[in-house]
């Protein structure tokens, strides 16, 4: 027997501030929406995972830059003048 569920479903997107509003008479709307946060989660974590390597890089090289000043300083290094 299959399950009719009158749905009212209202949310506010944080980053648009537009109220999205939605009226079904079954299941598949509210499934719908459920897809799309779900799938708008798995985006952010994949883009999350893109830029892992990127951000470690960065760290990596500023820390090999800032290993590098802390070496000249302690061999006495002077610039030239």
């Amino acid at each position: 027997m299959p399950l009719n569920i009158a749905t009212n479903v209202s949310f506010k997107d944080e980053n648009e501030g537009d109220a999205v509003d939605s009226k079904a008479n079954d299941n598949g709307a509210a499934n719908t929406i459920e897809a799309i946060v779900i799938n708008g989660h798995a985006e952010q974590e994949a883009i999350d995972q893109m830029m892992l390597p990127y951000l470690q890089l960065q760290n990596t090289a500023k820390f090999e830059y800032i290993r590098d000043m802390i070496t000249q300083a302690k061999s006495g290094f002077s610039p030239s003048e």
